[in-house]
């Protein structure tokens, strides 16, 4: 007698859990991608001016750029929508 024949005893509900496992598989798979592209790169966009100006600052302390040139990259940081920082570079 063949292994696998049709009218086996399998019922439908065997078929019915295996897709609805696969469903929940691929959709754990496109959540767990879609979790890492966003987030990361939300957390770019979030910490963006503030690194930028924490870089700022040490070229401003060592004089590779002078007072007016930190003043205008400060100002376009501002520009981009985040609120500036209370006394720097004024």
């Amino acid at each position: 007698m063949p292994m696998f024949e049709y009218g086996s005893s399998s019922s439908g509900w065997d078929i019915a859990l295996m897709s609805l496992a696969m469903l929940v598989i691929w959709g754990l798979a496109i959540w767990a991608i879609c979790y890492l592209v966003i987030g990361r790169s939300n957390r770019r966009l979030e910490n963006g001016p503030d690194e930028a100006r924490s870089i700022l600052n040490p070229r401003l302390a060592k004089g590779e750029i002078d007072q007016d040139k930190y003043r205008q990259l400060i100002e376009l940081l501002d520009a981009s929508g985040r609120t500036p920082v209370a006394g720097v570079g004024r």
